[in-house]
């Protein structure tokens, strides 16, 4: 059983990463290069030195799905350490982590901007600068 939770952990992780990697991209493309303080984008975010700004919810959102990586990576590490691991995984164990992560992507599509939304709305505003 620890094996499957893992390899769910592992789905999990492996979306998180990519939805992360494709929003900071996108961001880094589509949003403006200076400041726009009559819109709310004020919270920079730098790849090499080239700066964006995104809004409070961006922001929030962004640094969520950042730091939402290592959970499920560590509870991986937890399970494979305490069981047999997932040197050689079984189909069951691919379609396991495939299912997780596509179920954790239709929640981050359907869902993620209205967790930062709420999280802001509470005061909870978080930028990775």
């Amino acid at each position: 059983m620890r094996e499957y939770i893992a390899a769910a952990c592992v789905g999990i992780g492996m979306t998180t990463f990519l939805s992360f990697m494709w929003l900071f991209f996108d961001y880094q493309a589509n949003r403006p290069r200076q400041p726009q303080p009559q819109v709310g984008r004020v919270y920079p975010l730098s790849n090499h030195g080239a700066i964006v700004y995104k809004t409070d919810v961006e922001a929030t959102g962004l640094y969520f799905l950042f730091f939402a990586f290592f959970l499920p990576f560590g509870l991986a590490g937890f399970c494979i350490t305490t069981g047999k691991g997932l040197a050689n995984p079984s189909r069951k164990q691919y379609l396991v982590g495939l299912a997780a992560g596509v179920c954790y992507l239709i929640i981050v599509i359907d869902w993620g901007h209205q967790i930062a939304a709420f999280a802001v709305s509470h005061g909870l505003i978080l930028s990775l600068g």
